[in-house]
C-alpha cells in the first residue's frame, strides 16, 4: 500500500464494481456491505466502465463596443451514461452470474425447476453503482437504470452482453493527506495545481463514501470509516480511526464480495433456428429448424424516458424520474451464406415476413442460453437469395402472444 499521494496513472484493470439497490430512486445507496445477495452484487466486467456526464449550456451575448460579446451559462447536467460489458456465465437451471443485472434490466424472472429465464416487466428499479479503481479513485453513480442490451453471436470467443446505462448523478472520491484532527472532523490538505483554482474537500470526498486512513510513515492501516459530511477543507466522518494524525493518508475504499467463479460460455456451438410464427420454445429449437448462419446480433431496448431532465428541483442534476416508454423494441439480424442447401431457407426470408426465430449459444456439453422470439417480422434482406452472403434483419412483434413472456424470453438451461 502506498504511503503517499499517488501521482501514477490509474490502472483501470484494477477496478472493483458493486451494485446496490436504492431505497429511493436517485438517492445514493448506503456503501456496499461486502455481501452478495438480492439487493447487492459485486460484479466483474470485461473492461472498466467510464461514466460521462455533460453540462447543458446556453450561449448568450450582449452588444457593446467590443467585438467579443459571447458568454455561456450552464443550465443543468445531462443524464450520465456508460456501458457495462460482461461475460455470460450460465449456471444450468439456476440463476447465472449475471442474474442481478439481467433482473434489473428485464424486471421479471421465471425460476422454473427445469430452466431459469428473464422477460419484461412493466417497471424497473434503480440502483447505485460503486466503483473503486486502483485503490485511488472512487466514484458512485446514483439513479442508475439499464436501458439497452446488445449481443453479437459468432463462432469466436465467449458471449458478452453490452448493457448501456444512465444515471442521474455522479459522485467522485479521491485521496488527500490529513492536516489535523479534531474529534470526528478531519481537516485535509487540499491539492493545488498551478493555474487551476484550488480544490476543496467536496471535490475529493462525498457523503456515504467509505474511506480508509493509512499511517504515512509505516503504511499501516489506521482503520476504515464513512464520510458523514463535508464543509470547506473539513471532512466529518462517522468515527475517526484510532491514532489518526497529521500527514496520514485518507483514501477511498470499498467492501466488495468475491465475484462469480462460474465459467463464461463459449459461442463456438451457437445456432440459429427458424420456424412458423408462434412455434413453442420446445419445438423451435429442434434440429430440423436450424439455419446455418455466419453470425447474428440482437438489440433489446427498454425505451427508458427521462422527463425528469426538465424538473425544477432546485438542483442542476436531473431527477431519477424514469418512465418505461411504449416503444420497447427487440431487433436483430443474421448473415448466411448462399449455399445450395440454404437457398430455400434464404428465399423463405423474402417470401415470408412473419416467423419464429431462436438464437442459441451452446457450450457443446451441458449449458446453453436461448433467445426465444416466437413472433418476428423480417424488416429487410440485403444481397437477395442468390449472392454469396445475405443479411436478414428482423424485429420482434407482439403477434398472437398474450403476455410479455410469450413474446420474448431469455432462457438459461442445461442440455
Amino acid at each position: 500500500m502506498a504511503t503517499a499521494i499517488s501521482t501514477d496513472v490509474l490502472r483501470q484493470k484494477a477496478t472493483q464494481l458493486v451494485f446496490v439497490d436504492e431505497s429511493t430512486a436517485g438517492t445514493l445507496s448506503s456503501a456496499p456491505s461486502g455481501s452478495n445477495g438480492s439487493t447487492e452484487q459485486s460484479f466483474a466486467t470485461t473492461d472498466a466502465p467510464v461514466w460521462d456526464q455533460q453540462p447543458n449550456t446556453t450561449t448568450f451575448s450582449e452588444i457593446g463596443s467590443q467585438i467579443l460579446t459571447q458568454d455561456q451559462s450552464t443550465n443543468y447536467l445531462e443524464y450520465a451514461t456508460t456501458n457495462y460489458n460482461f461475460l455470460a456465465k450460465p449456471n444450468g437451471v439456476n440463476a447465472p452470474a449475471e442474474n442481478y443485472l439481467l433482473t434489473k434490466f428485464f424486471g421479471a424472472t421465471n425460476n422454473d425447476p427445469s430452466f431459469y429465464s428473464y422477460y419484461f416487466a412493466n417497471s424497473v428499479d434503480t440502483v447505485s453503482a460503486w466503483q473503486l479503481t486502483d485503490e485511488n479513485f472512487m466514484f458512485a453513480a446514483a439513479g442508475v437504470i439499464l436501458n439497452e442490451l446488445t449481443a453479437t453471436i459468432s463462432k469466436d470467443g465467449n458471449l458478452i452482453y453490452n448493457v448501456s446505462a444512465i444515471a442521474s448523478r455522479l459522485y467522485y472520491g479521491g485521496q488527500a493527506t490529513v492536516a489535523s484532527v479534531s474529534s470526528n472532523d478531519i481537516t485535509i490538505n487540499t491539492p493545488s495545481i498551478a493555474g487551476v483554482p484550488g480544490a476543496t474537500a467536496s471535490n475529493l470526498f462525498f457523503a456515504n463514501e467509505p474511506v480508509i486512513v493509512y499511517n504515512n510513515s509505516s503504511g499501516a492501516s489506521r482503520g476504515t470509516t464513512t464520510v458523514s459530511s463535508i464543509s470547506g477543507a473539513v471532512v466529518t466522518v462517522a468515527a475517526t480511526p484510532s491514532s489518526t494524525d497529521a500527514d496520514d493518508v485518507i483514501l477511498p475504499t470499498i467492501s466488495a464480495a468475491s465475484v462469480s467463479t462460474l465459467s463464461p460460455i463459449s459461442m463456438k456451438n451457437s445456432k440459429v433456428y427458424m420456424a412458423a410464427s408462434g412455434t413453442a420454445s420446445g419445438s423451435l429449437f429442434a434440429s430440423g429448424n436450424q439455419v446455418t448462419v455466419q453470425s447474428a446480433d440482437i438489440t433489446i431496448n427498454r425505451d427508458i424516458q427521462t422527463p425528469g431532465l426538465q424538473d425544477l428541483t432546485g438542483s442542476v442534476y436531473p431527477s431519477a424520474a424514469y418512465i418505461v416508454g411504449n416503444d420497447v423494441s427487440i431487433s436483430g439480424s443474421f448473415t448466411l451464406n448462399a449455399q445450395p442447401n440454404q437457398l430455400s431457407a434464404a428465399s423463405r426470408f423474402v417470401d415470408q415476413d412473419l416467423m419464429a426465430i431462436g438464437i442459441q449459444v451452446d457450450n457443446g456439453s451441458d449449458q446453453f442460453i436461448r433467445f426465444f422470439m416466437p413472433y418476428c417480422r423480417v424488416t429487410g434482406v440485403t444481397g437477395g437469395d442468390l449472392v454469396a452472403t445475405s443479411t436478414v434483419s428482423f424485429r420482434v412483434v407482439k403477434g398472437a402472444g398474450t403476455t410479455d413472456q410469450s413474446r420474448f424470453e431469455l432462457i438459461y438451461d442445461n442440455a
